[in-house]
C-alpha cells in the first residue's frame, strides 16, 4: 500500500508532467505562428540575441501572470473549501471508510503549498522554454519569411 507521502508525491510528478507539456504546447505554438514575423525581423537586422530574449521576457511575462491569477483564484477555491470542507455520504463515505480515510476533502492555506507550487512552474516554465527559443536561435530570414 502506498503512503500518503508517496501518493501525493506521484500526483505532484503527475499534475507538473502535464503543466510541463502544456507549458510548451503554448510556447511553442506561440512562437510557431509567429516565424515569419520572426523572419522579417531579422531580414530587416534585428539580432538573434534579441529576438531570443524577447520571446524569453515574454513567456515569462505570461508565466508571472498566469501564476498571479492562478493564485488569486487558487487561494479563493482553497479558501472556501478550508471554510466549508466537501463532506461525502452514502457510498462515498463507506469506501473513504474501507480504507481509512475521512469521508471528505479538506484544504489548506499552507503559504509553503503556493511557494512551492510556484518555483516549480517557473523553473517547468524557463526548461519548456529552451525547444522554442533554440529554433528561434536558429532560426534563418528567408527561411522564416517563407514558413508555412
Amino acid at each position: 500500500m502506498l503512503t500518503r507521502h508517496s501518493q501525493c508525491h506521484n500526483q505532484f510528478s503527475f499534475y507538473t508532467k502535464s503543466h510541463t507539456f502544456g507549458i510548451l504546447n503554448t510556447v511553442l505554438m506561440s512562437i510557431t505562428e509567429r516565424f515569419k514575423e520572426f523572419g522579417v525581423s531579422l531580414a530587416i537586422g534585428m539580432q538573434q540575441m534579441r529576438l531570443v530574449t524577447l520571446v524569453t521576457f515574454e513567456t515569462l511575462f505570461i508565466t508571472i501572470l498566469g501564476l498571479v491569477f492562478g493564485n488569486l483564484i487558487g487561494y479563493g477555491i482553497n479558501y472556501y473549501i478550508y471554510l466549508n470542507p466537501i463532506e461525502f455520504g452514502s457510498e462515498f463515505a463507506d469506501i473513504y471508510a474501507e480504507y481509512g480515510f475521512l469521508p471528505r476533502i479538506e484544504s489548506s492555506l499552507n503559504p509553503e503549498i503556493f511557494i512551492n507550487i510556484n518555483i516549480t512552474i517557473v523553473i517547468v516554465a524557463l526548461l519548456a522554454v529552451l525547444i522554442p527559443l533554440y529554433k528561434v536561435y536558429k532560426l534563418e530570414p528567408l527561411k522564416g519569411i517563407r514558413y508555412t
